[in-house]
C-alpha cells in the first residue's frame, strides 16, 4: 500500500517446462536442413538407413530431442488508485508461458519411423500417384524398408521457443447510486505459438507433386515450430446492480478484434496456401466475435408476505408470494469463415478462389439461401496461388432470450432455510432462428446456403427443487 489511495501488487514467477520424452526411448525427430533423423542417445535402429540418420546436435536434449528453455521469467503487476470515494482506476499486466509440447499424438516425434511408419502417396489434380487398377506397392507397409520419398516425417524445430502470452488491462470503475459502472480496455499478445504445417508442400506448377517439392526425395514433412502469433484488443463495458430490494441487473458489452496466425493450433481452418509465405494466413481468429451484448436480470415480484402488496387473505397471500422473474438476453455477431472451391488453382491442394470485394451483384442481399455474393469470387489463374485470404466473411449473428419464473415456498419442517422451489424455464423463448456457418464451398450444390441451426429451437421445461 504505497499511499492511502494507491495500492500496488508486484510479483515474479519462474516456470521451467521439461521437454516431453517417451519413457521407453522410442522417439525420433526429423531435423529440417540436414533432412535426417536423430534418435535418443544417438542409438539408430537397424531398420533406419545411415543415409537418413545423424547425431544429436549440440544443446539438444538426448531424450526429448529438442532444446529446453530455461529463461521463462514471468513478471506480474497490478495497480489500484482511488481518485475519489466512488471512483477507482485499476490496471495490470503479466507474462504467461505455455507448454511447448502441446500437440496431437500423430504430430509428435514418437510418430517417426521405425516406431510409427506412415506412407504418403501424394497426388495432384493432374498426376495420380496411384490408381485403383494398380493399387499400392507390395512393400507399402513394410517398416524395415524406409523410403524417404513416400515416408511421412514429423519435424519439431529443436530451437523452438516456449509459447508466451502478454496480457494487460486498464479499467475505470464508478459507483452511481445502486449501480456500478466500469469501462475496461483488455489486450493480449501471443508469441512463439506452435504452428503445424507441411513444410515440404509442392510449389505451384503442372509437373508431378514429387518434382515440385522443396526438399527433393522426401514426401510430406509435418513441421512444428514457434512462429505462430495472436493479438486481442477489446473494449469491455459493464453496468451492474447487485441484488437489493428484489432486483439485480448485469449488462455487459464487448467490442473486440482478434487476429492470429495459428493461435497454438486451436483453430480449424489454418491451411496454408504458400508454405514459403505462411504470414499470408494471418487474419481474424476463427473464434472471433466482434460485438457481444449480454444482459441478465432478476426481479422478485413485490407481492405477498413481507412485501408492499400483501393480500389479507392467507391462502391468496400464499399463492401470490415468492415469485421471481429471471432472464438472460444475448445479442452477438457471427464468426468469420473462408470461401473454398473444389479445385486448387496452384495444383498444391489448397483450394480457394480469387476475391474482389469491389464487385457486387445489383440488389444482392444476404439470405439463408445465399449468404455471400458469388460475383466477388472467380477462379484463380492456373498454377498461381489465389488471393483470397483466410476468414474474410462473417456468418450470421444471433439473438437469444432465456427466461424463467421461480416460486419459492418456505417449509419449516425442512429446517430453518428449508423451502420448495417450483421452476418454469424457457430457452430461446421467442424462437429466434440461430443460424450457423453457410456452405463455404462455392463449387458445391447449395453454395452459400445455411441448412442447419447452431443451437436448438425453443425449449420449455419445469421442475421442482427441495432445499434443506
Amino acid at each position: 500500500k504505497v499511499t492511502p489511495k494507491l495500492t500496488l501488487n508486484l510479483g515474479l514467477r519462474y516456470e521451467y517446462f521439461t521437454p516431453p520424452y517417451e519413457r521407453n526411448n522410442r522417439n525420433a525427430n526429423f531435423v529440417v536442413g540436414p533432412n535426417k533423423l536423430i534418435y535418443v542417445n544417438d542409438k539408430v535402429p537397424p531398420s533406419t538407413p545411415a543415409s537418413v540418420a545423424m547425431n544429436i546436435p549440440p544443446g539438444v536434449d538426448n531424450r526429448a530431442l529438442v532444446k529446453a528453455n530455461g529463461k521463462n521469467f514471468a513478471p506480474r503487476m497490478g495497480l489500484a488508485y482511488q481518485f475519489a470515494r466512488n471512483t477507482v482506476f485499476r490496471a495490470g499486466g503479466g507474462v504467461f508461458y505455455g507448454d511447448p509440447g502441446a500437440a496431437g499424438v500423430s504430430s509428435r516425434p514418437e510418430y517417426n519411423p521405425p516406431y510409427r511408419v506412415g506412407y504418403a502417396y501424394t497426388s495432384d489434380n493432374i498426376h495420380p500417384t496411384l490408381t485403383f487398377a494398380t493399387g499400392f506397392p507390395a512393400n507399402a507397409v513394410d517398416p524395415t524398408l524406409l523410403d524417404p520419398s513416400t515416408t511421412a516425417f514429423n519435424a519439431w524445430d529443436p530451437n523452438s521457443a516456449s509459447p508466451v502470452v502478454y496480457h494487460w488491462n486498464a479499467s475505470l470503475e464508478q459507483q452511481l447510486g445502486k449501480f456500478l459502472v466500469d469501462a475496461n480496455y483488455v489486450g493480449t499478445k501471443g508469441s512463439h505459438l506452435a504452428t503445424f504445417y507441411n513444410i515440404n508442400a509442392a510449389y505451384p506448377g503442372g509437373t508431378s507433386t514429387a518434382a515440385r517439392r522443396p526438399y527433393q526425395g522426401f514426401s510430406d514433412i509435418t513441421y512444428v515450430d514457434s512462429m505462430g502469433n495472436s493479438e486481442y484488443n477489446a473494449l469491455q463495458m459493464r453496468v451492474q446492480r447487485r441484488y437489493t430490494n428484489g432486483i439485480s441487473l448485469l449488462v455487459s458489452y464487448t467490442w473486440s478484434k482478434s487476429i492470429d496466425l495459428s493461435s497454438g493450433q486451436l483453430i480449424g481452418d489454418l491451411n496454408f496456401r504458400n508454405r514459403s509465405n505462411v504470414g499470408w494466413e494471418r487474419a481474424a481468429s476463427t473464434s472471433s466475435i466482434p460485438q457481444r451484448l449480454v444482459t441478465s436480470y432478476t426481479y422478485a415480484l413485490p407481492i405477498g408476505s413481507g412485501s408492499r402488496f400483501n393480500p389479507s387473505h392467507r391462502a391468496l397471500s400464499a399463492i401470490v408470494s415468492g415469485w421471481q422473474v429471471n432472464g438472460i438476453t444475448t445479442i452477438r455477431d457471427g464468426h468469420p469463415f473462408t470461401v473454398t472451391t473444389n479445385v486448387s488453382s496452384a495444383n498444391t491442394g489448397q483450394a480457394r478462389p480469387n476475391w474482389d470485394p469491389s464487385v457486387h451483384t445489383p440488389g444482392f442481399k444476404p439470405t439463408i439461401h445465399q449468404w455471400y455474393d458469388f460475383a466477388q469470387f472467380t477462379p484463380a489463374t492456373l498454377y498461381n496461388f489465389p488471393n483470397e485470404g483466410r476468414d474474410i466473411l462473417y456468418s450470421p449473428g444471433a439473438v437469444n432470450f432465456d427466461a424463467s419464473l421461480f416460486k419459492r415456498v418456505s417449509v419449516r419442517k425442512l429446517g430453518e432455510q428449508g423451502r420448495i422451489e417450483c421452476r418454469f424455464e424457457g430457452f430461446n423463448i421467442f424462437n429466434h432462428p440461430q443460424f450457423g456457418q453457410p456452405n463455404t464451398n462455392i463449387s458445391s450444390v447449395g453454395a452459400g446456403s445455411i441448412t442447419f441451426l447452431s443451437t436448438t429451437m425453443r425449449q420449455l421445461q419445469a421442475g421442482v427443487k427441495i432445499v434443506f
